[in-house]
């Protein structure tokens, strides 16, 4: 699933059997996401932004692309790509959406589409998602719908999205009624994914996309949760051959799970674990004072705690995962924040199923259980124990 490619793409990876072409691509990972039909490779690297058109040539028919970002990267990254597009012969249209959760909407997405329908996009263009995860679900959304599908390619720029939402197909935007509600499942051709992107990111958005990846190791890998133990401060720092390592080894997790239930039936949803009160913290605070990963570092505290107090846990577990997640320099306090507040955004998330809100906990570093309907003491304790053991001093 995961290997290392030095040299060149041998012609059997190639999806275009019209260009008998080959390229060097050193030092690159690649993993495939195995989905039949819908399989696509997703690539990791340093400083190959420029070797895009390259792909575009081998794994594309088209020749005509729309790109859709937001207004941050934009400024920092949308400019040399559209030029280096054209100087290769493809057409690049591009927009900007507002930074932020709120460009995950229905008022953003129906903008995005009657500028499309204006530019003269048609069934022969595909569009790239460039930025973070809301470009990418926004973007993904749109290239799901428009004129019945387009294809698209992901081009992930923050850690979060590096890890987590460019993989797997999760596309989508948000409804008053809760985030994600309106959505699909949705693969792209591939994903290119390049570590310079995060030279400039901010350590909010550092810490974001790491709340995922210790996630990752909470799930499924117990090694991989090691390895976090272990290098957590040269993964802070945006040392490269960290940053590789996790970012390869992330995509190479979520591809397994995603190849075994690509549409959440069955084993994807421990990837929630975490997301069923983060999404809630996030939602309380309308998506504005907290980050994703700063309210999945939350939820992923109060659950594994939940399952402390449930007895599914055992407390040495326990103390592993409480111990790496307050290593974390996490700056937002969720103090305001009370059961009652959290309750109502719980019961219309994605997750409830025949009125049962389901969490996703851990039973030991590396597995999980579903459990349904915890009584609100459990809830109550942990988020009590969560703000008293939190990240700030000015947290409790």
């Amino acid at each position: 699933m995961h290997q290392q490619i030095r040299g060149e793409i041998n012609s059997e990876d190639q999806l275009d059997d019209r260009k008998n072409r080959r390229i060097a691509i050193k030092e690159m990972n690649r993993i495939k996401v195995d989905l039949g039909e819908r399989s696509y490779p997703v690539f990791v690297g340093t400083g190959i932004i420029n070797k895009l058109a390259e792909i575009l040539a081998l794994y594309g028919k088209q020749k005509k692309y729309v790109i859709i970002t937001d207004e941050h990267v934009q400024k920092l990254y949308a400019g040399p790509l559209v030029k280096h597009l054209e100087k290769n012969g493809f057409v690049a249209v591009l927009f900007a959406v507002p930074v932020g959760e709120k460009s995950k909407s229905m008022k953003i997405y129906e903008q995005v589409l009657n500028k499309m329908t204006q530019a003269g996009v048609a069934r022969d263009w595909a569009v790239i998602a460039l930025g973070g995860g809301v470009p990418g679900d926004l973007a993904g959304f749109v290239a799901a719908t428009y004129m019945r599908g387009l294809e698209f390619i992901q081009i992930p720029t923050s850690l979060l999205a590096q890890v987590d939402s460019s993989v797997g197909g999760k596309v989508g935007i948000n409804l008053d009624a809760g985030k994600n509600l309106l959505g699909a499942f949705y693969q792209p051709k591939f994903v290119w994914i390049d570590t310079d992107f995060l030279k400039t990111l901010d350590g909010r958005d550092v810490i974001s996309g790491l709340a995922e990846v210790i996630k990752y190791g909470i799930i499924r890998d117990p090694d991989f949760f090691m390895y976090c133990e272990k290098q957590l401060s040269s993964i802070l720092n945006l040392q490269s051959s960290a940053l590789i390592h996790i970012i390869a080894l992330s995509c190479t997790i979520k591809a397994a799970v995603v190849k075994d239930d690509e549409k959440e039936h069955g084993v994807r949803a421990i990837l929630n674990f975490g997301h069923t009160i983060g999404h809630a913290i996030e939602a309380c605070f309308g998506y504005k004072k907290i980050r994703h990963g700063e309210a999945l570092l939350w939820g992923m505290l109060i659950e594994a705690r939940m399952a402390w107090k449930l007895k599914i846990l055992p407390v040495n577990d326990f103390e592993r995962i409480k111990k790496i997640l307050l290593r974390v320099p996490l700056k937002v306090s969720i103090a305001s924040i009370s059961i009652k507040d959290l309750l109502p955004w719980m019961k219309v998330d994605k997750k409830v199923v025949d009125a049962s809100i389901r969490y996703i906990l851990p039973t030991a570093v590396g597995t999980t259980t579903i459990v349904k309907d915890i009584r609100e003491d459990v809830l109550q304790e942990a988020l009590s124990y969560a703000v008293g053991h939190c990240w700030l001093e000015e947290c409790s």
